[in-house]
């Protein structure tokens, strides 16, 4: 079929609402649940902007207030707020009330629940009890934690069951002979070693031998 002289119509019902009389004011946030990782995947925001509507008699919005102030009712520290731009930024995990102000009249209060998903280290399968490694720089660790999500002798996962990378701050080695391997993971020289390692308070043991 040819459509290239088709034209496409369309019919719209439009309701023109004559404005009514002021009645107040009603405050809303473009969201509530503040995430502080910006790379959740629910794409919760990190901000949330308030804005405070005129209302009339009908409840209808007929205008937007500029002269918005906010305070943190609880100030526990969960937001911080900017009533300025009346913007509430996530700041620590938990809860907030926020008052909402036109001058010195309050108009509403919004609550905010801040929530972190940023993924941490959570729990860790060891899948090897002893490794052969030769002299080098950091060949230790390498071996035990891999350089990537996929590990090494330890695997770690996040609070969701996922993958991920170990940093030098989820662990700490302890050699029964530093001679062959330091406490910073580097093969020092031939011979053998155990290593006691911590992860999330527990305690793991490989057994090193250094070729």
């Amino acid at each position: 079929m040819n459509t290239e002289n088709t034209k496409l119509t369309a019919t719209l019902d439009v309701n023109v609402v004559e404005a009514g009389t002021f009645a107040g004011y009603k405050a809303v946030a473009d969201a509530t649940k503040l995430d502080l990782n910006t790379n959740n995947k629910d794409n919760n925001p990190r901000t949330a902007t308030i804005t405070v509507y005129k209302v009339d008699n009908n409840g209808n919005y007929i205008g937007v207030e500029g002269a918005v102030v906010l305070e943190d009712e609880q100030n526990n520290n969960a937001v911080n707020v900017t009533t300025s731009s009346a913007i509430v930024t996530a700041n620590a995990v938990g809860t907030e009330t926020v008052t909402v102000k036109v001058g010195t009249v309050k108009v509403g209060t919004i609550t905010f629940n801040v929530v972190n998903t940023t993924p941490v280290l959570s729990t860790v399968s060891q899948v090897k009890n002893a490794i052969k490694v030769t002299t080098g720089s950091a060949v230790v660790t390498n071996a035990l934690f891999g350089t990537d999500k996929n590990g090494g002798v330890f695997v770690g996962y996040d609070q969701y069951g996922e993958k991920i990378a170990f940093s030098a701050n989820d662990y700490r080695i302890y050699s029964s002979n530093e001679s062959v391997v330091d406490n910073s993971g580097n093969a020092i020289s031939r011979g053998k070693a155990t290593l006691s390692i911590v992860i999330n308070k527990i305690v793991y043991i490989v057994e090193v031998l250094v070729d």
